[in-house]
């Protein structure tokens, strides 16, 4: 019996051919990605408080995080108009609507615009 755990324990350790196992790597995060840039990392933290409760879930057909083809025609449109949509609200077709500031009057104007640098940077 001692042998034949003794064997496990280095067949598990060393692998079938002697040498070491190899180890998985630890899976890539899941989840909003993060970028290094300051106003990015910014529009993230907004992201994350305010935009995620219907761009996460596509709420009122918001385009989700990372759907390039339900941003493509978005971006297509410019920076701008992103912004004046984000800023002003939004009515769109197929019952598309975005309220003004995501719907938190207290946002910045900057902290609404590094929201949208977030999204379409995720996004593309």
């Amino acid at each position: 019996m001692r042998r034949e755990v003794f064997a496990v324990l280095v067949l598990g350790v060393l692998g079938c051919e002697g040498r070491p196992a190899a180890v998985a790597p630890p899976p890539a995060p899941s989840g909003p990605p993060l970028f290094a840039d300051a106003h990015l990392s910014a529009g993230r933290d907004v992201w994350m408080k305010v935009c995620r409760g219907c761009h996460e879930l596509g709420v009122a057909d918001a385009p989700k995080l990372g759907d390039r083809t339900a941003w493509a025609s978005r971006i297509a449109q410019g920076r701008p108009v992103l912004y004046r949509h984000a800023l002003e609200g939004f009515f769109g077709p197929r019952g598309t609507m975005m309220p003004p500031r995501g719907g938190n009057p207290d946002l910045r104007d900057d902290e609404v615009t590094a929201a949208v640098d977030y999204m379409v940077m995720a996004s593309q």
